[in-house]
């Protein structure tokens, strides 16, 4: 589906697929560290172990991927306790092999990290200096079986720094060992990727099977491949029966959401077309305050040409707007995308209509228009030449499909009906149809042709209901063009999904969300039910206006409201790591372990802590009754630094507040180990984010 989604919350991503042949492989066997020797299991670092223990590696940012626990050991281990070892069940035969090590770090080196790796009588080591966050092969070497070998052997020789750039960590110098390859090719350059190495470890033929995709943009996410190559080409800027205009829907005519947008999350619909003294036609468009920009549109020819449009507001102010280009074609495929300035105006409007215009020197590529101030817009007018002169629509019959719904979200339950738009700005009437072709987000066409016949008089703009959508959910585009013409001249990017439950159900979905109405509205449409912690720190974050100093409280009751008028629950944080100077208790950097290769330096001092979240949580108890203190911990915090924290937090709720509910967000085995510090009765609810091999960054 090539295109960009345009509204709130959606953006397209142009995908390509690349794969390549699977190159045969030698032969090589498989050790886990950890199964050397009668390791225990912890799930968390234990600096006191007397030697080797298995360390459980399932968790944010780094993950295990041999069999989710890796071997550990730290500098102050015993002597005795430094080499580890057990018989194979199968010896490994006499001769040269290559051996590859999957490490963890450390990121903060002085030295060379070192470990020997015996297999029957010969030894190896292997050294490193620098690791990285995530488990990963180091370069192989060379081994040599003098005889057949019937058991291996780890040692640690020599720990070259601490850390591994995520979670908490060991004080100690540190090693982490996930895996041990070897290969009966002395030769190979590195192990099999992660899927061929599952596939052998399953007992399958890794050599059969087709290569994991690669994608040049959102690899981690792994979008769907297309089954066909893209039909569609560019929205071109353009004109039509021999006029000069090339912008299309130039009157805002074709209703919305026609690809505009806020930098300020804002959800455009039919509501911000307004027929009050429109400039041209039966609308104008109201233009808010969030700073509001089009879809983009192709230009094929350089030049010079001139951008004009009319503005007026209710009360004397600025507006403006900027003709914006993008600079790198490749950045579409990127969180940032490259644009440059290509043609601004701005001045003073009121309330009648004024024409700002720009002129210069245009390349080909793709353009979009940006507007600032507030008020109304109309007469868009992109054309050749040095002057802009008088304003007429691009084409005499303009047409679009519209999913007249918030956000482009349908619901499966209504009729399979798009709202299908005319204008004719000729004075005779015209009998219209529009070409149409609907795909879904594997390039697959599911629907296709042209609608029936439309009488639309001069002057005028019709909206009808088409039944041209198949009964199917999911992301589809719609593109189309006046029948006769060169489709396509717009699209409208949709979604279908089924309506969401009003009764109580098992599960229930939340996310990061803002107290912005608009972006509450269209998660809600979709079926949220919950704004979690991030985006609304506003209300209990001391350190960023909530409690700035002592005795002084900034209070956002309409703020903490709006989620229930749009039939959501919301569950905010206190904080604890965001703190104002008054509140800040400085800890001894070398009592806890560190993270990230950083010492936890402070934590709050805990009666005003205390006199915080217990007048929070009073102050909001008939708003919120559910609090999270504080968010996925184990990305600053270390369990017995933030171990006070929990505790004098749920001391104080508890008293100010009877009733509020308190939970923790954390991985696993970091509220594991919390959990020796504060009971887990004292807990009323867990939450943890997950993380697969691939995507080990949140």
């Amino acid at each position: 589906m090539k295109g960009v989604i345009t509204g709130l919350l959606f953006s397209a991503c142009l995908v390509c697929f690349l794969s390549a042949p699977v190159p045969a492989r030698a032969a090589g066997r498989y050790f886990e560290a950890e199964e050397i020797g009668s390791l225990l299991r912890y799930p968390y670092d234990n600096e006191a172990a007397a030697g080797w223990y298995a360390r459980e590696a399932n968790i944010r940012s780094f993950g295990a991927p041999g069999r989710g626990y890796c071997a550990a050991i730290h500098a102050n281990a015993s002597a005795g306790g430094r080499i580890i070892s057990r018989p194979l069940a199968e010896p490994v035969p006499a001769g040269k092999y290559r051996l590859f090590l999957r490490v963890i770090g450390p990121t903060s080196p002085d030295r060379e990290s070192i470990v020997r790796v015996g297999l029957g009588a010969s030894r190896v080591e292997v050294a490193w200096k620098t690791g990285r966050k995530n488990f990963t092969w180091l370069p192989g070497v060379e081994i040599t079986l003098a005889a057949p070998a019937a058991s291996i052997s780890l040692e640690a020789v020599q720990f070259g720094g601490r850390g591994y750039g995520a979670y908490t960590e060991p004080l100690n110098r540190s090693l982490w060992v996930d895996t041990i390859y070897l290969s009966d090719d002395p030769n190979e350059k590195e192990p099999p990727d992660y899927h061929q190495e599952t596939a052998r470890r399953a007992g399958l033929d890794a050599a059969a099977l087709e290569a994991r995709p690669v994608y040049r943009s959102d690899e981690p996410y792994q979008t769907p491949a297309p089954d066909f190559e893209p039909a569609a080409g560019p929205i071109k800027l353009q004109s039509f029966d021999g006029r000069k205009n090339l912008w299309p829907n130039s009157s805002f005519e074709l209703g919305m959401n026609d690809g505009w947008a806020g930098k300020s999350a804002y959800a455009f619909t039919d509501a911000d077309l307004d027929n009050l003294r429109p400039f041209h036609g039966l609308y104008s468009l109201k233009v808010p305050a969030v700073e509001p920009f089009s879809r983009p549109y192709y230009l094929e020819k350089a030049g010079v040409y001139t951008i004009s449009l009319y503005a007026r507001a209710a009360a004397p102010g600025s507006f403006g707007f900027i003709l914006k280009k993008l600079a790198d074609e490749d950045s579409w495929e990127k969180i940032t995308i490259k644009t440059a300035d290509a043609l601004k105006a701005s001045g003073q409007v009121d309330a009648e209509w004024r024409r700002l215009s720009a002129t210069g020197n245009l390349e080909p590529g793709w353009y979009y228009l940006s507007l600032s101030g507030n008020g109304w817009v109309d007469g868009v007018q992109l054309e050749a030449g040095a002057a802009a002169t008088e304003y007429a629509p691009r084409a005499e019959l303009e047409g679009a499909l519209r999913s007249g719904c918030l956000g482009n979200i349908i619901y499966d339950d209504g009729p399979l009906t798009l709202d299908l738009w005319f204008h004719n700005s000729g004075r005779q009437s015209r009998t219209a149809r529009l070409s149409y072709r609907l795909v879904d987000v594997r390039e697959r066409v599911v629907a296709e042709g042209v609608t029936a016949p439309v009488v639309v008089g001069g002057g005028q703009t019709v909206k009808r209901a088409v039944a041209i959508r198949p009964q199917l959910r999911g992301i589809f585009s719609a593109s189309y063009g006046v029948a006769g013409r060169e489709r396509p001249e717009g699209e409208t990017v949709y979604l279908v999904m089924s309506r969401p439950s009003e009764r109580p159900t098992r599960h229930e979905l939340g996310a990061n969300i803002s107290f912005n109405p608009f972006e509450l509205a269209v998660q809600s449409r979709l079926g949220l039910d919950w704004v979690l912690t991030c985006k609304t720190r506003e209300l209990a974050s001391a350190g960023e206006g909530a409690h700035p100093e002592p005795g002084v409280w900034n209070w956002h009751d309409e703020r903490a409201a709006l989620p229930a008028k749009y039939d959501m629950k919301l569950l905010p944080c206190f904080w604890p790591g965001h703190l104002p100077t008054f509140m800040v208790d400085p800890l001894e950097t070398d009592k806890y372990r560190t993270q990230r290769g950083a010492a936890r330096a402070s934590r709050p001092k805990l009666e005003p802590w205390a006199t915080h979240v217990g007048t929070v949580a009073s102050h909001y108890k008939s708003l919120v009754d559910m609090w999270c203190i504080d968010d996925e911990v184990e990305c600053s915090w270390t369990p017995d630094s933030y171990a006070p924290v929990v505790k004098t937090t749920i001391e104080a709720v508890r008293k100010a507040a009877p009733g509020v509910k308190l939970g923790l967000s954390g991985t696993a085995e970091f509220t594991e180990e919390l959990m020796r510090y504060v009971p887990p009765e004292d807990i009323d609810f867990f939450g943890a984010s997950a993380f697969d091999y691939y995507y080990n960054e949140a």
